[in-house]
């Protein structure tokens, strides 16, 4: 199994991050609307770290192949270096609520790396995720695990990606609009330079 000190895994040993900023003021930080609320009247100041740990990365990804391999690669080399990361098999708290702790933890990390495997585009937990981080407007740095970003603009109508969004259009579970933002969402991440490593493989 590949593991966050597998030298053979591909993925660069040196992450290179955009400038974070950490502890912005509540105006701000990417147009959090519970945040806002938190801003004092009398001088404007973010009282956000009092009530949500403050990130320096949310990691984003599917699946426990990818968590036990590529992400625990990510969460340990970023971890090392310092940095807050937001990796939920080691940040959620048990007792806590799972999508409130994903939210507080997306509106408050600085920067987001969304880790694009396979079936990623299958879950909708995971598009509904990818929404938030897409819409707080903070940096996203990309991984394409075997994935052409071609793949993810749906070009090919016979392509994974674009089987996986015509399944959710089937289910009736979601709003025309909503999938449509999701797939806006992806096309527009596509287009980021991130990282492109080989297929994950357990053994």
């Amino acid at each position: 199994m590949h593991s966050y000190n597998d030298p053979t895994c591909s993925l660069p040993t040196s992450l290179c991050l955009p400038p974070m900023e950490c502890n912005q003021p509540c105006e701000r930080s990417y147009n959090n609307p519970k945040c806002v609320l938190l801003v004092t009247a009398e001088n404007n100041e973010c009282l956000h770290s009092s009530w949500v740990p403050n990130y320096d990365v949310f990691l984003n990804h599917r699946g426990a192949y990818v968590k036990e391999s590529i992400g625990s690669l990510i969460f340990y080399n970023l971890e090392n270096k310092g940095l807050k990361v937001f990796f939920d098999k080691n940040s959620i708290q048990v007792g806590s609520k799972i999508r409130q702790s994903l939210e507080d933890a997306i509106y408050s990390a600085s920067l987001h790396i969304v880790i694009i495997f396979a079936n990623y585009a299958e879950s909708s937990w995971c598009l509904k995720e990818f929404n938030l981080i897409f819409k707080t407007g903070a940096p996203i740095v990309p991984v394409f695990c075997g994935e052409e970003p071609s793949e993810i603009r749906m070009k090919d109508k016979d392509g994974m990606y674009a089987r996986a969004f015509q399944k959710h259009r089937q289910s009736g579970n979601f709003e025309s609009h909503t999938i449509e933002e999701w797939r806006k969402a992806l096309d527009e991440v596509s287009y980021i330079k991130g990282y492109n490593v080989g297929v994950i493989t357990l053994v």
